[in-house]
């Protein structure tokens, strides 16, 4: 049986050549993200999810975070797009939510379908061999290297996988990833693995864009996934498709709603002088938030996972065209993947267009969810 691991030589390697172009490098803004890539891939390298960070005190942990919020509050600027687009779809979802809860022993049957990590692997080639002879090439290129750059975990750990249930690591200057995805073996496993891919022809499509803000980081996989979820990539059963679908519109929602009570969070210690004390308790109860939920939301996770309610309605754009139109909505994509300055998609992710594209999108999969599990209701 084939065998999925990195091999370590080759990582340390590749780690070790990215330390010399990090002390070369003289740009403090290129340096930073560089070292911040290192420490991510060399911290996966010894399996350190624990994320030694938590162990701290809190008046530790949160400058670090901080400098974070500092670094990307325009993300909660761009949040609200996603809102306005969830917002009138919330009844349907929440039908939708209430209906999975009454067939919850189908949704763990149909879910749980034994998918071999091979099989899972065929799956993803197939799916990237019929979407697009460009994506497809550089596609050809990761495949080759599947059982030294591609690993399947046993066991979701504690954090780090625990909330996107798979990574890709890219080495800048290299054109090399790594991806690791949890190895649950059931179809969400083949699915994630498309998204980890489309993360892959991102960064093969676009290596510089790891040094500057991206917003849209999420968008090229949540299309993925988008079009995985429309083929019925892998043949599993509707329910598979509906129910991971209108879960993953659930999870965004949440990560929108951390951004928004983390904001509040930075913003409430911001003003108390960068101090936690006594005051700075006080007036986050008052928000709240108690010691235990402070402590929740004190990981720079939670900046990372902004990113998803913000990718969502651009991909939803992207996905509503390629419906449309195969190869149009696939160009537009690579138009998208192959510009440096996504900020300049920003204006696009604030326009009516894209947010009545979005929301009926949306209503659209947790309309059809509600349907499927409609069907299977006693």
């Amino acid at each position: 049986m084939a065998r999925y691991y990195w091999d370590t030589k080759s990582v340390l390697s590749n780690l070790s050549t990215l330390r010399k172009a990090i002390n070369k490098e003289k740009d403090p803004l290129k340096r930073m993200a560089l070292e911040e890539e290192y420490d991510r891939i060399n911290s996966a390298i010894y399996l350190s999810f624990s994320m030694p960070d938590s162990k701290l005190p809190l008046t530790k942990r949160i400058p670090k975070v901080f400098y974070s919020f500092l670094a990307n509050q325009r993300y909660f600027e761009l949040l609200s797009v996603f809102e306005d687009c969830f917002e009138g779809n919330i009844k349907v979802f929440d039908e939708a939510y209430k209906l999975s809860g009454s067939i919850s022993d189908e949704i763990e049957r149909a879910t749980g379908t034994h998918v071999g990590r091979t099989k899972a692997v065929s799956i993803c080639y197939d799916f990237y061999k019929e979407l697009d002879d460009e994506f497809f090439e550089y596609f050809k290129n990761f495949y080759g290297q599947r059982f030294s750059h591609l690993r399947f975990l046993k066991e979701i750990p504690s954090s780090g996988l625990s909330t996107t249930l798979g990574q890709q690591h890219y080495i800048h200057g290299l054109n090399t990833s790594y991806v690791e995805v949890a190895g649950s073996n059931t179809p969400n496993m083949v699915l994630t693995l498309i998204h980890e891919v489309g993360h892959v022809l991102d960064n093969h499509f676009n290596p510089d864009n790891l040094l500057v803000s991206d917003f849209f980081y999420e968008v090229t996989s949540i299309f993925m996934e988008l079009v995985a979820y429309y083929k019925k990539t892998g043949n599993f059963e509707d329910l598979v498709y509906h129910f991971l679908m209108a879960n993953n519109i659930g999870k965004i929602s949440c990560d929108s709603e951390n951004g928004y009570d983390l904001n509040s969070l930075m913003v409430l210690y911001r003003d108390n002088n960068l101090t936690i004390n006594d005051e700075f308790y006080k007036a986050a109860r008052e928000y709240g938030f108690n010691r235990k939920k402070i402590n929740s939301f004190v990981d720079s996770n939670i900046i990372n996972d902004i990113v998803y309610p913000i990718s969502l309605p651009l991909a939803l754009y992207f996905f509503h065209i390629y419906k449309d139109d195969e190869r149009k909505g696939l160009e537009e994509l690579k138009k998208f993947l192959k510009t440096v300055e996504r900020d300049n998609y920003i204006p696009l992710l604030k326009s009516d267009e894209v947010k009545d594209i979005a929301s009926g999108e949306i209503k659209k999969i947790l309309v059809d969810a509600r349907e499927c599990f409609k069907g299977y209701k006693k």
